[in-house]
């Protein structure tokens, strides 16, 4: 027996919507072209650390675009301090509701994401997509149906633990890590792409 095919299909309510308009709104990227970070998972090993988040920020900013950075209710302080840290073009979104996210996520003219369900709710709203998703779990976990790139972030080569404080001990080092080098280009060319179909 065959299965039906189902499209992702997400149903938003009006309330929810209109909190994160007006939140784009005061931000400024209402009805504009700009880049959604997000920054939580529900899993302390798949975060990435402030400073590669803040690289990252500022690597998106630099394509160009805004950027909004999202985060889970318990981080939206971690969300500030990063947006602030990275500069120019980088706004928190404290948005208070999953289906304001959802709202913002659709939109954004890209979404970079780590794994988590940020992922699925992005190919549901039909965005673009960069998700940096943990070597172990690659294999039926990618975004469905939307432009996207996969980076393959693990290991102690591309992720860094989540507490990274630095002792007196270990150097504080500011280099982007490759994957974000590399979520970076991804994001570019998935804007390109973008561009070239208007």
């Amino acid at each position: 027996m065959e299965l039906p095919h189902f499209p992702y299909s997400i149903p938003l309510r009006p309330h929810d919507v209109a909190i994160a308009d007006a939140m784009l709104a005061e931000k400024g990227l209402l009805g504009k072209q700009w880049i959604l970070l997000n920054i939580s998972t529900g899993k302390a090993d798949r975060n990435f650390s402030d400073q590669q988040n803040v690289a990252l920020a500022k690597g998106l900013a630099g394509l160009g675009l805004p950027v909004g950075i999202i985060a889970s209710p318990k981080e939206h302080g971690r969300a500030s301090r990063i947006a602030t840290e990275a500069g120019a073009g980088v706004t928190p979104l404290p948005f208070g509701t999953l289906g304001a996210v959802m709202s913002g996520i659709g939109n954004a003219a890209l979404v970079a994401t780590p794994d988590t369900a940020i992922v699925h709710i992005t190919s549901a709203m039909g965005r673009p997509i960069v998700a940096m998703i943990p070597a172990d779990v690659v294999g039926g976990w990618e975004p469905l149906g939307v432009p996207s790139r996969v980076i393959i972030a693990g290991g102690a080569a591309t992720m860094e633990p989540t507490n990274t404080e630095p002792t007196n001990t270990e150097p504080t080092n500011t280099e982007p890590t490759n994957f974000v080098k590399l979520a970076i280009a991804a994001a570019g060319e998935l804007l390109g792409i973008a561009a070239r179909q208007q």
